[in-house]
Order: C-alpha cells, then structure tokens, then sequence
C-alpha cells in the first residue's frame, strides 16, 4: 500500500510518502528483467560505489624526538596522494611531563600535525593518520 499524505503542521510539511508494508517484506521490489538507462544499483551519476567507498584503511605514523626543556616539538604524517584522511591523532611518550598543544588535520585533509611542549627530559612524539585507500593502492 503506498500512502501519499501531506501532514500540515504550523505550515510546515513533516512527511510526505509512507510505505506501509506487512512484516519480513521489502518495502519495494523491482521487476529484474526491467531496465533503465543510468538507472542502476551499482552506478550513481556514472560513478561505481567503488568511488565512494576505500577498498581498505591504513595507519601511517611518525615518530620524532624532542630536546626537552620546553621546546615545541611535533610530527607530522601523511596519506598517500589521492587518499582520504579518516581521523588521526598522537601521543608522547611522556604524558606527565610534556603538554599536547595541537593535535590538528592539515587543511587539505591528507595528512595530520601532533605537536607537543616538550617540558621535562627529552621525549618522544608520535603522529598517526588513518587513511581511506583510494586507487592506486598503499
């Protein structure tokens, strides 16, 4: 049963089309010996779904020695060219001393900075990325 129902609240439309199906049924079928032209489930505006999604992640990470004494110290990491950034982050290798002043993506979203105020004994920081593997692959 397909249910077409403009519901007026305060002026605003809320919902427009309700499919009411019984349970365990798909809500819509399609007949398989149809077809479209540019209508199909593995293509959207002639792209495959392989261009949206990764064909796998991967960490990259970097690691970097500071003097110690306060000095600013940070490691920076990067996809590969034509991969996605997911997230990223960092750590020291001592956290009760030093101070984590930026943990930030790179503004064209391939990489990311972790730096870090290196207060006591020398320490080390380390940056990471996860990256959306796009071709060609890692």
């Amino acid at each position: 049963m397909l249910k077409v129902e403009a519901v007026n609240d305060g002026g605003f439309a809320r919902r427009g089309i309700d499919i009411t199906v019984p349970p365990g049924q798909p809500p819509i079928g399609a007949n398989s010996d149809a077809g479209k032209a540019n209508l199909n489930v593995n293509k959207l505006d002639g792209q495959s779904s392989n261009d949206f999604l990764p064909n796998d992640t991967y960490v990259v990470d970097a690691t970097k020695l500071g003097p110690g004494g306060g000095d600013t110290v940070f490691a920076s990491v990067d996809c590969d060219q034509g991969d996605k950034l997911l997230g990223g982050g960092g750590t020291t290798l001592s956290p009760n001393e030093d101070t984590t002043t930026a943990s930030v993506p790179f503004i064209n979203g391939q990489g990311w900075d972790y730096q870090i105020r290196d207060n006591g004994n020398p320490s080390s920081v380390e940056a990471f990325a996860l990256c959306a593997d796009f071709s060609p692959e890692h």
